[in-house]
Order: structure tokens, then C-alpha cells, then sequence
């Protein structure tokens, strides 16, 4: 009988240390069990837990400066695009000149004429080139004020006009050059290309004459 009493309190004290060193039990390593079920996390694993929470937000951060670094990019990309229509033209322009000029030895006897309208045209380009750069330098204030560059715009609505003087004069030669058809056709090219510059030069000047300001009346 002693020795089933002693059995019976020997198993009463050894069953609360397997209690507590089972996973999951309270004092465990687990953590300490919650009423709903879940566990709540050791110092260290709330650490963790913030880490990858920050790493996280700053990867979305990254991620969305990121994209309005791509946005600003296409964005200027297109003004830059939009902003140097005007100096693409003017290049094409000063090729047509340079193809003319150095088309003075295949041209027959209209070879010096040809050059010498070209350099007339070239020069001429110099001068509108500054005209414009002239109004698209015009501070919004003084366009609010004074309206357009009117002095800058008949500059250029002058000199398109003669420009186009010249084209005409340059067609009525190329019509009368005994050159073969491969270098009246380019011949032609470059003075339609001189052409299509003074019409948007012509419209530059109409559209920048046209805006008025608060003193313009004066």
C-alpha cells in the first residue's frame, strides 16, 4: 500500500514539468498562449516582424519615387521634343543651303546664281534665328503686359518674305538648268524644304503679332 501511494505522488509531481517543457505550453519558448488562439511573438520575433515591415515600406517607396522619376523623364522628354521643332527646322534649312552650295559645279551655267541665292538665304536664317529665340525668350509678364514681340515678329515676317523671293527665283533657275534629272530633282527638294520654313516662320510672326497685352492699346 506504501508503495502505491508513493507511486501515486511521484507521478503528481513529475506531470507539471512535462506540462511546461511541452511545446507550446505556457513558459515554453513558443510564446505565451492567448485566449483567442493566437501566439504572442518573443521581443526577437517582433523585431524581426518590424524589420521586414519597414523593408517592405521602403521598397514600395523606392518603387513609386521610382515611377514619378520615369513620369518627370517622359514628361521633359516631350517638351524637349516639342521645344526644338523650331531647331530641327532651322538645321534642315542650313542643309538645303550647304546642298545648294555645293551643288554649284553640277548646276551648269546657273551654278553661281544658285550659290549666291543660297548664301542670301543662309545669312537670312542667322537673322531669323535670333528673332526667334528673341520671343521665345519673352517673359510671360511682359507678354501679359505688352502683348507680343511685334519688332521681333515683323523682322521675321520680312525676311520669310523675301525668302520667298528667292525660292521663286531659284525655281525659275533650276527650270532653265541643263543639269541631268537626278540634280534637278535634288535641287527642288532643297528649295521646297526653304519653302516649308518660311510658311512656319510667316505663321510665327502672324500668331506672335496677334497677341495682345494689357497696354497693347498704347
Amino acid at each position: 500500500m506504501k508503495r502505491i501511494i508513493a507511486a501515486v505522488m511521484i507521478v503528481f509531481l513529475v506531470l507539471p514539468g512535462f506540462a511546461a517543457a511541452a511545446p507550446g505550453g505556457q513558459g515554453g519558448p513558443g510564446g505565451e498562449q492567448v485566449g483567442n488562439g493566437e501566439m504572442n511573438t518573443t521581443p526577437g520575433g517582433e523585431q524581426r516582424v518590424r524589420a521586414e515591415e519597414n523593408t517592405t515600406l521602403r521598397e514600395e517607396e523606392n518603387r513609386t519615387a521610382g515611377d514619378r522619376v520615369q513620369q518627370r523623364v517622359a514628361e521633359n522628354t516631350t517638351i524637349r521634343g516639342e521645344e526644338n521643332v523650331p531647331d530641327r527646322d532651322r538645321d534642315r534649312v542650313r542643309l538645303a543651303v550647304h546642298a545648294l552650295l555645293a551643288a554649284e559645279n553640277r548646276t551648269g551655267g546657273i551654278g553661281q546664281n544658285v550659290s549666291a541665292i543660297a548664301r542670301e538665304v543662309n545669312n537670312s536664317v542667322q537673322k531669323t534665328f535670333a528673332a526667334e529665340e528673341q520671343i521665345r525668350a519673352r517673359h510671360g509678364f511682359m507678354r501679359f503686359l505688352f502683348g507680343g514681340d511685334t519688332e521681333a515678329a515683323r523682322l521675321i515676317e520680312e525676311e520669310a518674305q523675301q525668302n520667298r523671293e528667292r525660292a521663286t527665283e531659284l525655281r525659275r533657275l533650276i527650270e532653265n538648268c541643263t543639269c541631268d534629272e537626278e540634280t534637278r530633282t535634288m535641287l527642288w527638294e532643297q528649295v521646297r524644304t526653304i519653302e516649308q520654313e518660311q510658311n512656319r516662320l510667316a505663321t510665327l510672326a502672324t500668331e506672335e503679332m496677334q497677341v495682345r497685352g494689357l497696354f497693347s492699346w498704347r
